[in-house]
This record gives structure tokens, sequence and C-alpha cells, in this order.
């Protein structure tokens, strides 16, 4: 015989709570086997679909009866007409239907100010495609989320596509916007570290046009905090306004700075006419290696490039007579 779920929503706003509202019911196996137990991905994805479906009409119905009233004499507004709204979210697509409200007679003849078209996606939809595009191809992010999410509506590897690129967008435009200084005076006399490394994206065919140089690193000051920073040395115009748009959360350029690097010589040059007044350290690594190599070289010894070098002849004559004779 099957086991019968039953899944009922009830509202409680304050004191007043609505009747259960039955969502959905499940039919499930009451003698399953030990790999079917519980509830299965379809049942998963249905059930949050009905719940963010009934939640979303709920809060945009309260939403707009917020909206009802006008601002300046508080009159309620009559209704102009409705429309539908398709609110995009990691559980699903959901359509849902706003009114739109007659100008209140108290403004009219007064200019209307521009209201910004509104964006009816979550914003955690936004942020796991970015995230997920980040790492993998749009299409397989897509097949992802439409594997394990309710989201399917809103996930075509264009959607994704256009979606991610519209956050890297909004997060180049923050990036140039300066962050008020700090005024801790106590702080000023600590050092601002910045430690900075690239590397190369480079496209599958050989069109040196086409690769860029990714920088990143971060910023950091005892009693301050610490931020991280990236650009495209190549390709970003805004790269030193990037930077001190950072730094300036830090109390700005006029601090004792000391930067970190590999030691490239493009990224130093870059240091040397974005941050000029910044002490230039080379990391520990690259130093260690440097030294090694002079050390080798001051007392005689081959370097590792030179004993690989060395040793792949001996390794390819010794591949050689193992080799086993064939028969003809």
């Amino acid at each position: 015989m099957p086991m019968q779920i039953k899944l009922s929503l009830a509202v409680c706003d304050g004191a007043v709570e609505s009747d259960p509202q039955t969502l959905l019911t499940l039919m499930l196996d009451s003698q399953p086997s030990i790999e079917t137990l519980g509830l299965s991905l379809l049942n998963g994805k249905v059930a949050l679909a009905q719940l963010q479906a009934q939640i979303v009409t709920r809060q945009v119905e309260l939403m707009s009866a917020s909206q009802r009233r006008c601002e300046s004499c508080g009159q309620s507004r009559a209704i102009k007409d409705y429309h539908d709204i398709h609110y995009n979210s990691l559980f699903g697509r959901i359509a849902v239907r706003v009114p739109r409200w007659q100008r209140c007679a108290c403004s009219i003849g007064a200019e209307i100010a521009g209201h910004r078209a509104r964006r009816w996606i979550s914003a955690e939809l936004e942020y796991v495609q970015s995230r997920l595009a980040a790492m993998i191809p749009y299409a397989k992010a897509a097949q992802l989320l439409e594997l394990l999410l309710p989201a399917a509506g809103a996930n075509a590897p264009s959607t994704v596509r256009e979606h991610t690129l519209g956050v890297g967008r909004r997060l180049d435009a923050q990036g140039l916007e300066a962050q008020p200084e700090m005024a801790d005076v106590q702080c000023k006399s600590n050092v601002t570290t910045i430690g900075l490394d690239g590397g190369y994206l480079r496209l599958c065919h050989p069109d040196e046009e086409k690769s860029f140089e990714v920088v990143a690193g971060r910023a950091m000051r005892a009693g301050v905090g610490q931020r991280s920073l990236a650009f495209v040395r190549t390709v970003d115009e805004h790269s030193h306004e990037r930077v001190r748009g950072v730094l300036a959360s830090f109390g700005g350029q006029d601090l004792p700075m000391e930067v970190f690097t590999d030691g490239d010589i493009q990224l130093r040059q870059w240091q040397l006419s974005t941050l000029p007044r910044a002490r230039h350290i080379l990391d520990w690594y690259h130093l260690r290696q440097r030294v090694g190599k002079l050390n080798a070289v001051v007392h005689g010894r081959p370097t590792a490039s030179q004993l690989r070098a060395q040793r792949a002849p001996a390794a390819a004559s010794a591949g050689s007579r193992h080799r086993r004779p064939t028969a003809r």
C-alpha cells in the first residue's frame, strides 16, 4: 500500500493564522528498498517549486498592497490595471499578477521622476549561475542547475551567460568607485601590504591577440582589514583607478606601502606607474629560487635545469637498451 504525504501551507500574519492550504500530495512506497528511502530528487524539486510559488505570490501581494497608499497625501490610489510578471528564482519560475495604480490627484501636473525598470530575478539565482559559470562552461552550468533545482526556466546557456556578464558589469562598475578613506589616526603608522601575482589565460588556438593576463592580489593593513583586487592589465584601461579605489579605504597612497610580486618585469613596471611611492619586495619563493641559482653559479654546482638536461640523454639511452628486439 503506498504512503500518502500531504504538504500544506498556513501563513501566520501576526496573531492571525490562515487556514492550511494543500500544496501537493506525494505518493511514496511504504516498503521501499534502502536505495529509495525518503524523498527523491524529483519529489524535492516539485515540493520546492510549489512552496516557492505560494510564498512569492503572497509576498508580492503584500508588497503591492503597501504601495497603494500615496506617499504624499496618504490616500489610497485606484487600480489602473493588472499585468503579469515572471519571477525567476532557484526554486522555479513563478508567474504573479501585479496591479498598477492610478496616479493620485495630488500628483497630477507634477513631474514624474524616472523609475528604473524592476528586474524580477532572485539575487541567489544570479549568484549561483555566475559562480558556476566562472568555473565551468555555460552549458554545463545550465545542465547542473536544471538537474538539481527546479529553475530550468531561467537556466538556458544564453541566460546563464547574460546573467554572468551582467554581474560582471556591475562588479566592474563598483570597482571604479573609490571607498571613503579611514580616519583612524592610530593606524596611520602601519604599513599597507599588497600582494600581486599574474596568470595568463590563453586561447586554445595560437592567437596571441586574444590571450590576456589576469593580475589578482590582496591588500591588507593592521587595524583596518583586507580587501581583494583583480584586473586585466593588458585590456583593462581603468586598472590604475581600480587599484587606487581599493587603496582609498586603507588611507590612500600617501601612507607607507609594500608591494610583493614575483619579480615579473611588466608587473613591476605597472607598479611603478600606479604606485610609484610604494616599496617593492620580491616574494620569498622567488627570492629563494634566485638565491639558489646564484649560489649554484658561485660554487660551480649545476642548476636544476642543467641536471635535467644531463639526465635526459642518459634516460633515453637506458630506455633504448631495455627495448626488446622485434621478430621479423
